[in-house]
C-alpha cells in the first residue's frame, strides 16, 4: 500500500517481508519465543503488531517486534497491523490499552488521554483496540468513579469491567463507596466469611482458581525483581508468557 494511505489507527493486512522488525534482544528467551510461535500456529496472531512509517517511508515496528519473528519462525505471509502516526505519547498509550492484563480502571484513564491530548473521537479509539462505539463509551465511562475506587481497585484482579459499571451505576459518589467496599471486604475475607457470598453460586473449583490468581499477584508483589539473577528472571518470564498465552487463548470467553 501507498504511504499516503496509511490512515491512524486503521487495521491493514500486510505482507510479513514488507514490515521492517528490529533486532532481537540478546535477553530473548528461547522457551518464550518457542511457545509463543506454538501459539501462533495454532491460534493465529490473536495481537495486531503496531506499525509506523519510518524514514525509508517502510513499515516500522513500534510494538510487536518479537510477535513479528515469532510469525516468521511459524511461517506466516501477512500480520494484521495497527498504523499509528509517530508520536511518543500516542504509541506509548496504544500499545498498553492492547495488553490483555491491563486493569479497567488504567484502561479507562489512558483512554480519556488519548482522547483530550489528540481529540480522538470514540470511533478512533474503537479502531485502535478493536471494540465497537459502544464499549468504548462504557470504558470511558469508569472515570466517573471516584478517586478512592480507583486506586483501590487498580491491582485488584477480581475487579473486572462489568463489576465496576455496576458500581458507577449506583448513584451519587457516596453510594457507589460504599457498594464497593462491601464487596471488597467480602471479596477480601476481611468481614471473616472470604469468598462464600459473593461466589455462593460458582463451582470451588473456579473458586479455587480465583483464590490461585490472587495469590499469584500477592506473592509477585513480594519479589525484589532487582535480587534476581537472570535464571530466574527467564523462569518467571517464562511461567507469566504462559499464563498470558492462556489468556489470549481464553480470555475473551469471558468478556461481558
Amino acid at each position: 500500500m501507498e504511504p499516503e494511505k496509511y490512515v491512524h489507527g486503521n487495521n491493514y493486512d500486510e505482507k510479513l517481508t514488507d514490515i521492517v522488525p528490529k533486532k532481537l534482544g540478546k535477553n530473548l528467551c528461547p522457551f518464550a519465543q518457542d511457545a509463543l510461535k506454538n501459539s501462533i500456529i495454532k491460534s493465529g496472531l490473536l495481537q495486531p503488531i503496531l506499525v509506523s512509517l519510518g524514514t525509508d517511508k517502510k513499515l516500522t515496528i513500534l510494538d510487536g517486534n518479537r510477535r513479528w519473528y515469532a510469525a516468521q519462525a511459524a511461517g506466516c505471509e501477512s500480520l494484521q497491523v495497527i498504523y499509528i502516526d509517530k508520536h511518543t505519547e500516542t504509541v506509548s498509550l496504544a500499545a498498553n490499552m492492547l495488553r490483555v492484563d491491563i486493569p479497567p480502571i488504567e484502561k479507562a484513564e489512558q483512554m480519556r488521554k488519548l482522547k483530550i491530548l489528540f481529540n480522538y473521537t470514540n470511533k478512533d479509539l474503537g479502531k485502535m483496540i478493536g471494540r465497537s462505539e459502544p464499549t468504548v463509551s462504557e470504558i470511558l465511562s469508569l472515570n466517573g468513579l471516584t478517586d478512592n475506587i480507583k486506586e483501590a481497585c487498580r491491582n485488584n484482579p477480581l475487579f473486572t469491567h462489568s463489576m465496576l459499571l455496576k458500581i458507577l451505576r449506583s448513584g451519587d459518589p457516596q453510594a457507589m463507596e460504599n457498594r464497593f467496599f462491601k464487596l471488597q471486604n467480602k471479596m477480601t475475607g476481611n468481614d471473616g466469611r472470604g469468598h462464600k457470598d459473593v461466589f455462593k453460586n460458582v463451582d470451588k473449583k473456579v473458586q479455587r482458581v480465583i483464590k490461585n490468581v490472587n495469590n499469584v499477584v500477592t506473592e509477585f508483589d513480594k519479589l525484589d525483581l532487582n535480587e534476581l539473577d537472570a535464571a530466574a528472571k527467564s523462569n518467571l518470564n517464562v511461567a507469566f508468557l504462559k499464563l498470558r498465552l492462556f489468556c489470549l487463548d481464553h480470555g475473551s470467553k469471558f468478556s461481558s
